[in-house]
């Protein structure tokens, strides 16, 4: 009894294993591959602007440039307000700027000045500068001007419309000393320009900014959700801010008058 029980045992083993043989026979693949393909060249028209720390399109003033691919999406008007004469002069607050959205043009919000670059070069490392020029001194329609007035800019932020955070490693601003201001140059003057942004020229997938849209941001620490629609204390759109300033000295004598002028901004792009 004892040797038909193993015996038994051994049979059922052996049955299993020659089962499991047949089963596991593999089957023949044979494959094929195909192309796939994408082309990309660089674009002939402009993107639209965006609101600085978004990806939120908007209708602003002003003129857009595109060179080799790089666009300068934004360039900013400069308003001083009305203001009060004084003996000693003054130092003018900027007003911010209005903006909108496409689907409701009529409502505007206000937004510190900026400058906007996109680059869509389609090559990392990109060689783009943005500088600016004041044309000639503040005017008045019958002619006196203030000579020695200039604006002055305190403080800068910058975003990136694909990764914030990294935005001051991909780009440069302006050279604003500690504790000081940076002046735009009126023709004539020595240096004759203000160079205001610029890329870094990183040849890395974090550091370039193909494809991206970067802005240079003339406030200390913007916050994009104190702007627009869904901010819960948005400026009035004749509010003004002081990182940006029109120093107005006494020796220029303003009148009580209108006065006006035009400032001229360059992107270039190396080869």
């Amino acid at each position: 009894m004892k040797k038909s029980i193993i015996y038994s045992g051994i049979c059922a083993v052996a049955l299993t294993s020659l089962f499991a043989t047949a089963q596991i026979a593999s089957a023949e693949v044979k494959s094929v591959q195909t192309d796939g393909k994408a082309t990309f060249k660089i674009p002939e028209d402009t993107e639209n602007p965006v609101k600085p720390g978004t990806d939120e399109e908007i209708v602003i003033e002003g003129d857009k440039i595109n060179v080799q691919g790089v666009q300068l999406l934004h360039a900013p008007a400069f308003d001083f307000g009305t203001n009060e004469l004084k003996a000693k002069g003054d130092d003018l607050n900027v007003v911010h700027e209005a903006f909108s959205y496409a689907d409701n043009k009529e409502v505007k919000y206000a937004v510190p000045l900026f400058v906007q670059v996109g680059d869509f070069s389609g090559k990392r490392g990109t060689d783009w500068k943005v500088s600016v020029t004041q044309d000639a001194t503040f005017k008045e329609a019958d002619g006196h001007e203030l000579t020695n007035s200039r604006i002055r800019i305190f403080n800068q932020s910058f975003t990136n419309n694909l990764n914030n955070s990294n935005a001051s490693n991909m780009v440069n601003g302006i050279t604003i000393p500690e504790n000081g201001h940076a002046v735009i140059p009126v023709a004539g003057d020595t240096p004759d320009s203000l160079g205001v942004f610029s890329s870094k020229m990183l040849d890395t997938d974090e550091g370039t900014t193909n494809g991206s849209i970067s802005s240079v941001v003339f406030k200390k620490a913007y916050d994009e959700a104190n702007y627009g629609p869904k901010a819960t204390d948005a400026p009035a759109l004749d509010a003004r801010y002081d990182d940006v300033q029109l120093n107005v000295p006494a020796s220029d004598k303003a009148q009580a008058k209108a006065y006006a002028t035009k400032l001229t901004w360059s992107l270039t792009v190396e080869p």
